[in-house]
């Protein structure tokens, strides 16, 4: 009864609700907070859309039923450039039979595994060691190393066994190369030749494929030349199959029909070309995790840092009410 009501609801109201400035202060941080964490959530699902679209690229048709697998064809047995196409001929032949097999090929150089490299010259152009041109890739490949692949086929035809006999060979060419040296023309029946003095090569373009990239998911496709199979002598070479279903189903039969062949050169490195883009793309799927970890654990401190500052504000306010 001796309580004096106005006085306590006045000394009651100014020790429970904080200064303006504070108030404010609480918000500005929560604000910042917030901005923070949405930027790092947006960039998660950003990498996150970037990673999904690099493995799924549409530079290959069907990766997941292509199957690479090494050949090291070497020893004395192998000497020779006809030892060599001989061996390549006989397992084409044999694994060609296989049930569920549709093309098979090979190739010096897989895509996203980087390969040899150098430069050329074009019609008009002359050599000039003091001038830099374009890099280009050089693979040696069968004419249904495309098929097997699934690269697609723009122009003109893939190569054949007479493309590497005569003093000027057949190549394909990739969709970058062409562009580059003859953007708006066909580049069927141009001349290429090799940058040094004399030339190491001279050919003629009977074909164009699509671009793959070479040196991995973060660099986009450089200019290639692709030479007849046969012109390479290298003894390690990746056989390229695809298969109707799942081709590592026929890992078996591929190593039985390599045996009547050479029981010395093994199949090694197996791997669909799904699983190619999928492991080159394993450190940006690890940094992906990583940042979408950071990014949900930042939501749930917003979230629980937005409740308690308004929790707090509300309190300040029900002696008010």
């Amino acid at each position: 009864t001796g309580v004096r009501p106005m006085h306590t609801l006045r000394e009651g109201g100014r020790g429970q609700t904080a200064p303006g400035g504070r108030v404010r202060f609480l918000g500005t941080l929560v604000v910042v907070q917030f901005g923070l964490a949405l930027v790092l959530a947006n960039g998660a699902v950003l990498m996150l859309l970037s990673l999904f679209n690099a493995i799924r690229s549409p530079e290959l048709l069907e990766p997941e039923r292509a199957l690479a697998a090494g050949v090291s064809v070497e020893g004395p047995a192998y000497e020779s450039r006809d030892q060599q196409t001989a061996f390549w001929n006989e397992l084409f032949e044999r694994v060609a039979a296989v049930p569920g097999v549709e093309a098979v090929g090979a190739a010096t150089q897989l895509p996203l595994f980087g390969g040899s490299s150098g430069d050329v010259l074009v019609e008009g152009e002359e050599f000039d060691p003091s001038v830099d041109r374009p890099l280009i890739m050089f693979t040696w490949a069968t004419g249904d190393y495309y098929q097997a692949a699934g690269m697609p086929l723009l122009q003109g035809r893939t190569l054949r066994d007479e493309d590497a006999q005569g003093d000027r060979i057949g190549v394909v060419v990739n969709r970058a190369l062409a562009e580059g040296y003859w953007p708006g023309e066909s580049a069927i029946g141009k001349r290429l030749r090799g940058n040094t003095l004399p030339p190491w090569f001279e050919a003629s373009v009977v074909g164009v494929v699509d671009d793959v990239r070479q040196w991995g998911l973060e660099v986009p496709p450089l200019r290639e030349i692709f030479f007849p199979f046969s012109a390479n002598t290298w003894s390690q070479k990746w056989l390229v199959v695809r298969t109707a279903g799942d081709p590592l189903s026929l890992v078996p039969s591929l190593r039985r029909e390599l045996r009547p062949v050479s029981r010395d050169v093994p199949l090694s490195d197996i791997r669909t070309f799904e699983q190619l883009y999928e492991g080159s793309a394993a450190g940006r799927r690890f940094n992906t995790a990583l940042l979408g970890m950071f990014a949900l654990l930042a939501l749930v401190l917003v979230a629980a840092g937005l409740y308690g500052v308004m929790s707090f504000n509300v309190g300040q306010r029900s002696h008010e009410i």
